[in-house]
């Protein structure tokens, strides 16, 4: 019956409807999207930084590098918050896998290199301490140098894999395979050996050198300009193993070399997860005061309407316990509508967002989605039923039996 009442009642009025619904469906999807796209962005946060691992990348800049210059990085003053180190050489080769051809990259680093840097300290290191991320798995029972495949590519029983590259035809021998590459995931691994034996040494002049630093949370105090800090400033700062000062030493260690913060993207994410986080009361009470602001206005059109229909319900014997339930129930039927509204709205936020942060693995965590858009959409509608309700509920019935 109610539904019943509630459609034929809408249907007459379509314009209030629609902006009802509208109204509706932005709050709640607004609530409920920065409810979901804070926990997102805690997870995703979490994910990229044990993903990553590597968080510099030093290029040439005046001259080429060698792998020598890797190992000078030992040396800096936080040299013990080098977890790891690794020169990367990339080129791009196409294999042929399963009768197809396909394009990958060919990534050659170090896997186990042990030197003894400039202080006489010795150093073991390569690609499993750069990335600690990556699981490799020996296939091959030869104790022979080879490749490692991404998992999704290997195919037990491979052995060897023809790749077309710019220097020519080459086949190289298959170790194994490999999971969690983060920065280098997707890429053939081979051993820096494999380039000295297969490859020209004219390739080497693209060489770069991966490193993973230990380092702490970025604050204010670390992203200001070391320029313009004071003499005691900057020694904190320098002595401090921020992400910046350890790239600020290494150029220093390497002055014909660049430095680049690879995960500067993870450093954003967590400055619009802080600012989210602690402006998250504030931006819920706006969002709540803009729906009531909104509400009102939509209210102040209906509000006669709703005053006639009260009147001719009670001059059927409805008491105000009867018509609260009925002005409630058709908020909640209301909001149900909005909330199906409110979804693709959401999708479109967190598209935004992703596209904003250049983040793919930032989405709606389901769970929280649903939890909040719940408690908005009820929320919401009760405030809509309770707001014009003291000024409804003193209706006059005569008043509104005589006008009609």
């Amino acid at each position: 019956m109610i539904l019943r009442y509630y459609i034929r009642k809408h249907l007459h009025h379509p314009f209030q409807f629609t902006a009802t619904i509208t109204v509706f469906a932005l709050s709640t999807s607004l609530l409920a999207s920065y409810s979901s796209i804070i926990g997102s962005l805690k997870t995703s946060i979490a994910r990229q930084v044990s993903r990553f691992g590597a968080n510099l990348i030093v290029t040439p800049l005046k001259k080429n590098l060698t792998e020598e210059d890797a190992m000078y990085i030992k040396d800096i003053f936080w040299r013990h918050n080098i977890a790891g180190i690794t020169p990367l050489v990339k080129m791009p080769v196409i294999a042929r896998l399963n009768q197809k051809n396909v394009r990958l990259m060919l990534a050659f680093v170090w896997f186990d290199k042990a030197f003894t840097n400039t202080l006489g300290e010795k150093v073991i290191t390569g690609v499993t301490q750069t990335i600690p991320s990556i699981e490799l798995t020996d296939t091959s029972i030869f104790p022979q140098s080879g490749i490692y495949l991404p998992a999704d590519i290997y195919r037990p029983g491979l052995q060897e894999v023809s790749f077309a590259t710019p220097y020519g035809n080459r086949r190289l021998p298959v170790k194994g395979f490999y999971r969690g590459g983060g920065v280098l995931e997707d890429h053939v691994l081979a051993p820096w050996d494999v380039l000295k034996n297969f490859f020209p040494d004219s390739l080497t002049q693209e060489l770069e050198i991966l490193v993973n630093a230990i380092t702490v949370p970025e604050d204010d105090f670390a992203r200001k300009d070391p320029s313009t800090m004071t003499r005691r400033e900057y020694e904190k700062w320098y002595c401090t193993p921020y992400v910046t000062s350890i790239a600020k030493q290494i150029k220093e260690k390497l002055p014909h070399a660049g430095v680049k913060i690879l995960n500067e993207n993870i450093r954003k994410r967590e400055e619009v997860f802080r600012w989210m986080y602690r402006n998250y009361i504030g931006i819920v009470v706006f969002i709540f005061m803009a729906t009531i602001l909104a509400f009102t206005g939509v209210n102040t059109l209906t509000i006669d309407q709703r005053r006639r229909e009260i009147a001719l319900w009670k001059a059927l014997g409805a008491t105000s316990r009867d018509i609260f339930i009925l002005t409630t129930t058709e908020s909640l039927i209301t909001a149900a509508i909005a909330a199906i509204f409110a979804i693709p709205l959401m999708a479109g936020i967190i598209c935004s967002l992703r596209n904003l942060l250049k983040g793919d693995d930032i989405t709606l965590e389901w769970t929280t989605t649903i939890l909040a858009l719940g408690l908005a959409a009820i929320t919401i509608s009760v405030l809509w039923t309770i707001l014009p309700w003291r000024s409804i509920r003193n209706t006059e019935t005569y008043h509104f039996i005589r006008r009609e």
